[in-house]
Order: structure tokens, then sequence, then C-alpha cells
């Protein structure tokens, strides 16, 4: 409830009603918890403990914006800052998601892992929107998440925490530039170097070897591979690839479009912004590299 101020800081249509969605789709699910959670107190027969538990598991998925209740996620990171759609991204799903583990039925968790896969990556496809397309990443990657916290804590906040530092930097770029739309990304006064670092850091968060976010999965795929049904594992690696299309859409308006009259320009003066751009993209490259060689 504390993000409902933050988003009606600048009073307008758009945070007016990206506050109302957000209030609904919380109230909601937080309904649905506190009710299941006081009538499961009332039946000891277990019949009932799972189907309540059930219901749990979904109005917490409900909160975490997974798919298929994710219909009031992309629209409200559409309407808000870039500032608050990092926390909607990043610090709001730690709770759903450590609740999550206590409450997961593999069945439900199963499809949810499937359709949160298949949702994150067939949904950015079309996206012209920077926000839509790292919203619908963050619904990929919590078919990650889902498959890793299923196991640990532990190595779901380090799967968590090499998310959270590989998008930050791309959040704050997108601010600094002011970049709504992909085709604006072509258009803007940013210097090779830094154009690339953010490319690589990009095409980190989408999966691709050999940086940090490819070590990610790879670890998750190491630990779960002998405890989840292969198919399942099939099935989130295709929709992987399949995500790297939206990612591969942003590296081409980065540097492929209009190369020829890029020129190389090195400035002395070196901002917040590009020192981020910098350590994120060294620590992707050299972090991954040596967790792949232990």
């Amino acid at each position: 409830m504390s993000l409902i101020p933050l988003i009606l800081r600048e009073l307008n249509f758009k945070s007016t009603e990206a506050a109302i969605k957000y209030f609904l789709a919380q109230t909601i699910a937080s309904v649905i918890l506190m009710s299941t959670a006081c009538f499961e107190t009332l039946f000891e027969i277990n019949f009932y403990l799972t189907n309540f538990s059930v219901i749990i598991f979904i109005s917490l998925a409900i909160k975490a914006g997974l798919a298929p209740f994710h219909m009031w996620f992309p629209q409200v990171i559409k309407s808000i800052s870039w500032f608050k759609g990092t926390i909607i991204l990043t610090w709001q799903k730690i709770a759903p998601f450590i609740l999550i583990r206590s409450f997961s039925n593999k069945r439900i968790l199963y499809i949810l892992i499937i359709i949160a896969a298949i949702v994150g990556s067939l949904g950015g496809l079309n996206q012209i929107d920077n926000k839509l397309i790292l919203t619908y990443s963050s619904i990929a990657h919590s078919a990650w998440l889902l498959i890793i916290n299923y196991m640990s804590v532990i190595f779901w906040s380090i799967y968590f925490f090499i998310y959270v530092i590989i998008i930050i930097p791309i959040i704050s770029s997108f601010f600094k530039l002011n970049l709504i739309k992909v085709t604006e990304i072509n258009k803007t006064k940013i210097s090779l170097l830094n154009k690339n670092l953010l490319i690589f850091i990009i095409l980190s968060l989408g999966g691709l070897p050999p940086f940090l976010g490819f070590t990610a999965k790879l670890f998750t795929i190491f630990i779960r591979i002998k405890l989840f049904p292969l198919i399942i594992l099939i099935i989130v690696i295709s929709s992987s690839l399949l995500s790297l299309f939206y990612y591969t859409k942003l590296f081409y308006n980065l540097s492929l479009k209009n190369l020829n009259r890029v020129k190389i320009q090195f400035s002395r003066k070196t901002s917040r912004s590009n020192i981020i751009i910098i350590i994120s993209f060294l620590g992707n490259l050299v972090i991954s590299i040596i967790v792949l060689l232990t």
C-alpha cells in the first residue's frame, strides 16, 4: 500500500489510472489470501487444506504479477515513471515469491512456470515500448524464479540479485536518455562505447552466453535438472530463446541501424550513469567467466 502514494506523487490521468489498477489487483489478492487463510483454520481435513493452499498460491501469483494473472502488470508499468516501475519489477516481488514457496502445489507450480515462460517470451515480441519489453522480460524471468524458488530461498536470492544488478543499469540508462519507444534508441546522443556496453547488458538480461544472465540460467538448470520434469525445462529454455528476439530488436536499434553514420566519440567527462554501465558490463562478463571456469 505504501507504493500507491509514490505513484500518486505526480497527479495526472496516467498515474491515477495506474494507482487504481494497482490498488484493485493487490486488494483483490489480499482479500483472497486473508479470507482463505481464515477459512483454512476452520478445517482440519487434508482435502480442504490442499484446496486452500492452491487458492493462497493463486492469490500470491496475482500479487507477483505472474501469468496468467498478469493483466494489471504491463498496464501499471506503462503508466508510471521508471523509478516506480523499478520498485514493482524488483522489490515488490520479494515477499510474494518467498510466501509462494510455502504454499506451492506441484501441478499448479508446473502450469504457472509453463504459462509464465510462454507469455513472457511471446508477449514482448510485438512490443515497441521499452517499459513493456522489460515487463514481459520480468514475467519470463519469473518462470526461472519459480523453478529455483521451489528448492531454496538462498538460490532464489542469488538469481534474483543477478536479475536486479542487470536490469537496474538498463532502466537507469533508459531513464537518463528518456527512451520510451524502441525506435527512439538510434536517435539518442550517446557515445559508441557506452552504446556497445548497454547492448551487452541487454543481451545479458536475455541470457546470451557468456554473460552473467546466461550463467544464472545455467546455474538453475544444473540444480533443477534432476528434480523437475525434463519437458518443463525444455519449454522454459525454448521460450528463453524466443525472448532473445525482442532483445535483438533493441540490439538492432542500438548498433546496426544507421551504422554508417556512427562516429566513435570518447569523452573525458564520465557521468554516474556511464560508470554504472561500465561496472555492470564488467561484472556481467568477469563474474560469469569466473563461475563457468570453476
